[in-house]
């Protein structure tokens, strides 16, 4: 056989390797879209890279998503600002109405469940179902995005446009943030605080922009898949609870909290900052507490020069010693765990967990916007909802649209004209 023979012979049998191996990949990613939808949230998030916080959310898009525990299929709406509402927000509404933002990560997203029933869309019925024309007071807005640390979220809130300075700002606190501060590294304090630029402006170290292969492969299932299965080979059997709330759900393994970890690659340190935060050992990680202390210090200070109210949300799940680490510091602190087990009598956890998702379902999410009413009423100078009040006051909202609890939909309310407002104001994206 002569040698030109020879090559195309070879070439022929490469071309044909790399055509059965790209023919099996689509293969194993078409098979892996259908049978692993939970890796839908990484893969095909609506995110854009961001500079200054890494990445952020895409104004006026929508991605289809499913329920963790019952399956359905469900669309999450991002407005013209980008937020997780049911509605797009008028620059007129950002001036004329009393502002509560809310910031957080995937505890105030909420991509697991409806739009609807997301405890900011509830607490902004709670906030206008006494006025003359729903909505006409208040505007509730939710700021979090999956996976924001303390750094992301103070980012975020200081390129708010002026129109935009909100009344009453909530950090909804997870117990992976000051573990996000060492992982992002947008900010860095010295011993007077946060590094500060030429400006006067706190110092960010911006992040360059992936390639385009590291890119793609980000909206692939198989990434997602081998990075899943190594962590798990790498992790069995190691300690899981530091990435976990108060408990996991009793109907997930060992095995199946592993794989519900966020596609962020954690490093030993990352999981320790974790730890010590969940024992309250706060002593072994000063240096990432100072940047965290650091940055809650210019937030709260801007906040209040603004002429607005800075308070930390805790959430239900072992809080106690943040709590007490942060008000002798003298931080304005919401413990859910303690107003929620004022509000429920045995309350625990996991009575408002996913059966198959770490985080708080519906009913928790509705605790979470009573409890925050709550402590705006006490602000107001007004009583406190109690339970059947609240039941009593939420009726209607999820009557009207169609929402219910443990597949029993709330009825539908008498009055047909508060029905369309309700209908009107938090379904305005889903009738597009």
């Amino acid at each position: 056989m002569s040698a030109p023979s020879r090559i195309r012979r070879i070439l022929v049998r490469f071309v044909v390797v790399c055509v059965s191996l790209l023919v099996s990949l689509v293969l194993v990613e078409m098979v892996l879209r259908v049978t692993f939808p939970r890796y839908q949230y990484a893969a095909e998030s609506a995110l854009d890279f961001d500079s200054l916080l890494i990445w952020s959310r895409k104004p006026d898009t929508a991605v289809d998503r499913q329920h963790p525990d019952n399956g359905t299929t469900y669309q999450v709406h991002y407005n013209n600002l980008a937020l997780r509402q049911g509605r797009d927000i008028s620059e007129e509404e950002l001036q004329k109405n009393r502002l509560v933002s809310i910031f957080g990560d995937s505890f105030t997203e909420n991509v697991r469940m409806k739009g609807q029933y997301v405890f900011s869309e509830v607490l902004d019925f709670l906030e206008n179902r006494s006025g003359e024309q729903l909505g006409s007071g208040t505007t509730v807005l939710n700021y979090g995005v999956d996976g924001y640390g303390t750094d992301q979220c103070y980012l975020r809130y200081s390129s708010l446009q002026k129109a935009a300075n909100p009344d009453y700002v909530f950090y909804v606190f997870c117990k992976n943030d000051v573990r996000n501060i060492y992982e992002n590294g947008l900010l860095r304090a010295d011993e007077t605080g946060l590094q500060i630029d030429d400006k006067g402006e706190p110092r960010t170290f911006k992040r360059k922009r992936p390639g385009w292969f590291k890119r793609f492969l980000s909206e692939l299932y198989l990434t997602y898949f081998l990075r899943e299965s190594m962590a798990s080979i790498a992790g069995e059997g190691a300690d899981e609870g530091a990435d976990e709330p108060e408990e996991p759900p009793p109907q997930m393994t060992r095995r199946d909290r592993a794989k519900d970890r966020k596609a962020r690659v954690h490093d030993a340190r990352a999981d320790e900052i974790q730890r010590n935060i969940v024992a309250g050992d706060f002593d072994a990680i000063q240096e990432f507490l100072d940047v965290f202390l650091a940055i809650l210090e210019v937030w709260r200070d801007e906040v209040e020069e603004r002429g607005g109210k800075f308070c930390i949300v805790l959430l239900p799940t072992r809080s106690e010693a943040v709590d007490g680490f942060l008000k002798e510091r003298g931080y304005e602190v919401l413990n859910l765990e303690a107003e929620l087990r004022e509000m429920v009598p045995g309350f625990q956890w996991r009575d408002i967990q996913f059966k198959n998702d770490l985080h708080w379902n519906e009913r928790g999410n509705m605790l979470a916007a009573v409890a925050i009413h709550n402590y705006l009423r006490r602000a107001a100078g007004k009583p406190e909802l109690g339970m059947v009040e609240a039941a009593q006051a939420l009726a209607p909202y999820y009557g009207a649209l169609g929402l219910g609890f443990d597949g029993a939909p709330v009825p539908e309310p008498a009055d047909e004209s508060l029905r369309d407002a309700i209908r009107a104001r938090y379904l305005e994206l889903d009738s597009k």
